[in-house]
């Protein structure tokens, strides 16, 4: 019945500023952190989207480049006045980077870079905000594939000129984005139910990050969205739905 939904669904439709917090910028043999990619597109769009993410979230980021295939959100910072540590590896970035959609066919690599740097962003976010509590570490993980999501719509809105109401053709174009990143994330998703490092299967890892879409997009949800504090209100309650309903052989 997933598999049905899903695909009606999909047709329907991981500083420089101030001196302190910064994106690390400086080789270490003993730490494996990188000054580069390899790739100075690729460099630059890391570093530009790292303060927008900051501005956007309210936090303040140590952001580091390392030798491997992973994405890791960290409390803790060496950096004064930082809310955490981000490392992004470096495979991990060049293969999203040249990432085609899996719908559309279309480049989605600068998408999905800024969505990965989304989602790691939002555990900062949450690691700064006690307030909100999760009954487990899969809906902690899911919570910041919605605040991803809610991050990339606005993202994409902003890219449209931000009023689409009457866009037809800008909404196709955010919708069609949307479904290929969420196909994306659920790729990433795992069927390790019993791992504390489970992160939501497929399913649950697709339409967590499509949710705020759904939301911003006017079809029914049971979730306000009208804005990112009136998202947030929910956002818990939202991820746990999301877990409950979706991740699960």
């Amino acid at each position: 019945m997933k598999t049905i939904f899903f695909i009606l669904f999909s047709v329907a439709v991981f500083s420089f500023a101030n001196g302190q917090c910064t994106l690390n910028n400086t080789s270490s043999i003993s730490s494996g952190y990188l000054s580069s990619t390899g790739n100075s597109t690729l460099d630059a769009l890391i570093k530009t989207e790292k303060l927008k993410l900051e501005q956007f979230f309210n936090v303040k980021v140590d952001l580091k480049i390392y030798s491997g295939n992973n994405g890791l959100a960290k409390r803790n910072s060496t950096i004064p006045n930082c809310n955490g540590t981000i490392e992004l590896g470096k495979g991990l970035l060049l293969f999203e980077y040249n990432k085609k959609g899996p719908v559309t066919k279309e480049s989605i690599g600068k998408y999905m870079v800024i969505s990965i740097m989304a989602h790691e962003f939002a555990h900062i976010f949450q690691y700064a905000h006690p307030e909100f509590r999760f009954s487990s570490g899969v809906v902690q993980e899911v919570h910041a594939d919605m605040l991803a999501g809610y991050y990339m719509v606005k993202y994409l809105t902003a890219e449209a000129g931000n009023d689409i109401t009457f866009d037809y053709s800008a909404k196709q174009r955010i919708s069609k984005l949307m479904n290929d990143m969420g196909i994306s994330f659920g790729w990433m998703g795992d069927s390790q139910y019993w791992s504390q490092q489970h992160h939501g299967n497929y399913y649950t890892r697709a339409f967590a990050f499509q949710e705020p879409w759904r939301c911003l997009d006017g079809r029914p949800s049971k979730y306000s969205c009208r804005s990112f504090s009136e998202f947030l209100r929910t956002s818990v309650e939202n991820a746990e739905y999301q877990v409950a309903t979706f991740d699960y052989d």
